[in-house]
């Protein structure tokens, strides 16, 4: 099965921004055993392996489904994100089942033209939940299937973007996950990810820095960013209760990830309260934040970090990486002396080797565990920090910063 963009096309950076993960490998049962990618949870191990059933099987870390196979995967929780790379040959469809049990199940059915919610009862009727989507194409490419469902709500993502949406007024109980493959149709499924259950929405104020100070007349960026499964659709900034602009997502039906800058000029000396607010595309609000900044005179001010008013693409630079520097410990004691701004963890969090969770996990720092910030990416949403003597980057969402942080230089990995 040929390789599918996934982290890149449907952002799940964000995945790592708003909780502690743990990995667990998983093993897929059956006539050829196999071990499918690290698939990461936010409870722990929630599986037992697959059931391979009517000559599935599993080869390389992918489910193959020839016509009328199955594979069934057991799951405690009703709410959960699901991400399979699927490739469907043949006529008919590749049905993905959700909270499948006895009673019933929510699926997914991708076709030659067309990709669909339903919910089955127990006798295999079907009811649609939304219009279906359409779907060029479909046959012999892989395709990027992302499904979202949280209290009743379905969201689904196709290639990063949002194709259906729908409100189950009688949500099933917790079931399984299960893959078909019907009529003369065959199918080859990568299950990138599973997450359960489905972390909540998250808003951070990347920029100005809690506490900073400003010269008055000085142009400084406000810079935030919200992720929610169900879409997020805009960001308003307001100064003194005071609104100064807003971001809206490009996605009518909103995105998982919204990030975005207002541009704002300090008007004189006086402190000022900046609240970032983010909502869905319902008005439903997602949580509001807020930092305190003060207008000074021009001696002996913070000047603002440089920040975009859009994610940068990732570019390699010919350019040398800043050089890093390491804790030097504390003569009579085990505990690093740390130097200028400190990030505090607001709870576990993985420490890896770059700023993006392609990135591998190189350790995890404890709830309340602090690391010395050397540098920032360029939208400082990750950290470079030393930890313990160890170089890594965190996620700057999850942790509290001590200190200033203008100075701290744009670095790469």
């Amino acid at each position: 099965m040929r390789h599918v963009g996934w982290r890149l096309r449907l952002g799940l950076v964000l995945l790592h921004l708003v909780a502690a993960t743990l990995a667990c490998s998983l093993d897929l049962s059956g006539s050829s055993p196999a071990s499918v990618d690290v698939i990461e949870t936010f409870d722990g191990p929630l599986l037992t392996g697959w059931r391979l059933a009517d000559g599935a099987s599993a080869a390389g870390g992918v489910l193959q489904l020839p016509p009328g196979a199955s594979a069934g995967y057991a799951i405690r929780s009703a709410n959960l994100v699901l991400t399979v790379a699927a490739e469907r040959q043949g006529s008919g469809p590749l049905l993905i089942e959700y909270g499948a049990s006895p009673t019933g199940a929510y699926g997914l059915r991708l076709d030659s033209g067309a990709i669909s919610l339903v919910q089955r009862d127990a006798s295999g009727a079907e009811t649609p939940l939304s219009d279906p989507a359409p779907l060029a194409n479909a046959t012999g490419r892989p395709v990027t299937i992302e499904i979202v469902y949280n209290r009743g709500t379905h969201r689904v993502y196709l290639d990063g973007r949002s194709v259906l949406a729908a409100q189950d007024p009688v949500p099933l109980p917790a079931g399984d996950i299960r893959l078909h493959s019907e009529g003369q149709a065959s199918a080859a499924v990568n299950v990138v990810r599973i997450v359960s259950p489905v972390p909540a929405p998250r808003l951070v104020v990347v920029a100005p820095v809690n506490n900073s100070r400003y010269a008055a007349g000085a142009r400084i960026m406000l810079h935030a960013a919200a992720f929610d499964w169900l879409g997020v659709d805009r960001l308003a900034f307001e100064v003194n209760s005071v609104p100064v602009g807003e971001v809206r997502s490009p996605d009518p039906a909103g995105a998982p990830i919204l990030t975005g800058s207002v541009a704002w000029t300090v008007p004189d000396e006086q402190a000022y309260r900046i609240t970032v607010e983010a909502f869905r595309t319902d008005g439903a609000s997602l949580g509001l934040r807020d930092v305190r900044i003060e207008g000074i005179r021009a001696a002996g001010v913070q000047m603002p970090p440089v920040l975009p008013t859009a994610p940068p693409e990732a570019t390699p630079t010919a350019s040398p990486p800043t050089a890093i520097p390491t804790n030097t410990p504390a003569r009579g004691s085990g505990a690093p002396i740390l130097q200028g701004p400190v990030a505090r963890a607001d709870t576990a969090l993985n420490v890896r080797q770059g700023p993006g969770t392609e990135y591998p996990t190189i350790r995890v720092m404890a709830a309340g565990e602090r690391a010395s910030i050397v540098g920032r990416n360029a939208d400082s949403t990750w950290w470079a920090v030393v930890v313990n003597g160890v170089n890594g980057w965190i996620f700057a969402g999850l942790t509290t910063v001590e200190g200033d942080v203008s100075a701290v230089p744009v670095t790469t990995p």
